[in-house]
């Protein structure tokens, strides 16, 4: 039996914690060691973390500064000494036999990363919907996974906490959470991994819930202009990472994605009432490098006409745009 090093990178995450961990420990796979990372937590969670450290002795917690959960899950990484590694989101939990059935994946498939499926648990209205097609276990090589990177029909490349990764190659190819992205810096870490790994095992059973809270990421993203412009950046360093694989469909994926934050970046200025020409000619020529430069890329139609407008007539569209959150308001 591998020893499996679980990390929850924790920050004010009280009323799920207990919950999630609880669902960690009634594991059918026992041989865990349970990381709590408490980031800076000012709303009780630190306390709950001392607390389920006394009832059981797989898990051990770590208190930090806030610094982010990037951090948080390089500080578990710095102490992890499991075979396996697993990131668990505190707000979320899992079936009981989620690590049994990752392990088995990975040791039949002699695989590099072990993947399964997940549901999404709504908050606000309680539903939840499972996301991955039922679909028979299948294995593929990291750079075919790179090639489903943002699928609409099974959304699992980049995503940290429905993976089993082996500590050899993280700690052989140097890898840890970028701390300079804000957005997407478990997809890049995700990425990375992948590209380094022969054999990958994909099982679609839902055994990881994961909790969809009232607010929304992509909200979030754009609303500020200080978040917008963290979102670009964090593009711009995935972009500059899937450069490499021009020739591949994962290049295009990112490219489309790329485009997207860019011109949704200028929306959401123009919704939050914010005109700066000199942000518009910069994000501008960032869109129509990319699509002249990937062939073929797909941009959704409202996309395209948005992007016309700010090319021809930038402060007309600013103004349409604010007319119609006007009306919307009335």
């Amino acid at each position: 039996m591998k020893l499996i090093s679980v990390i929850l990178p924790v920050y004010n995450v009280a009323p799920y914690l207990e919950q999630c961990v609880r669902s960690i420990l009634d594991q059918t796979y026992t041989y865990l060691e349970i990381l709590l990372i408490d980031d800076g937590s000012t709303d009780g969670s630190a306390a709950i973390c001392d607390e389920l450290k006394e009832k059981d002795t797989r898990i051990t917690v770590f208190h930090q500064k806030n610094a982010g959960v990037s951090a948080a899950r390089n500080a578990g990484l710095d102490h992890a000494s499991g075979q396996y590694i697993s990131f668990i989101d505190p707000d979320d939990f899992i079936d009981s036999k989620f690590y049994e059935v990752l392990v088995k994946n990975m040791e039949e498939c002699n695989a590099r990363c072990s993947s399964i499926g997940h549901m999404r648990l709504y908050e606000e209205t309680g539903n939840s919907v499972t996301v991955s097609p039922t679909v028979k276990r299948r294995t593929l090589s990291g750079l075919d996974a790179l090639d489903e990177t943002f699928s609409n029909v099974d959304p699992w490349v980049g995503m940290p906490f429905n993976k089993l990764y082996l500590r050899d190659i993280i700690e052989k190819r140097c890898l840890r959470f970028r701390t300079d992205m804000r957005y997407n810096e478990d997809n890049e870490f995700c990425y990375r991994y992948l590209s380094y790994c022969d054999v990958i095992v994909r099982d679609t059973l839902p055994l990881y819930t994961y909790r969809i809270r009232k607010t929304s990421a992509t909200s979030s993203m754009f609303s500020s202009y200080q978040n917008s412009k963290k979102s670009c950046h964090s593009a711009d360093i995935i972009f500059n990472y899937a450069e490499q694989y021009k020739e591949r469909p994962f290049f295009k994926r990112i490219a489309e994605y790329y485009v997207r934050v860019y011109i949704q970046h200028i929306y959401y200025m123009f919704l939050r009432e914010e005109y700066d020409l000199s942000e518009i000619k910069l994000a501008r020529k960032k869109v129509s490098d990319v699509i002249n430069k990937v062939s073929g890329i797909s941009v959704l139609f409202k996309h395209r006409i948005f992007f016309l407008g700010i090319s021809v007539l930038p402060r007309q569209t600013y103004l349409a745009i604010k007319a119609m959150k006007g009306k919307k308001h009335k």
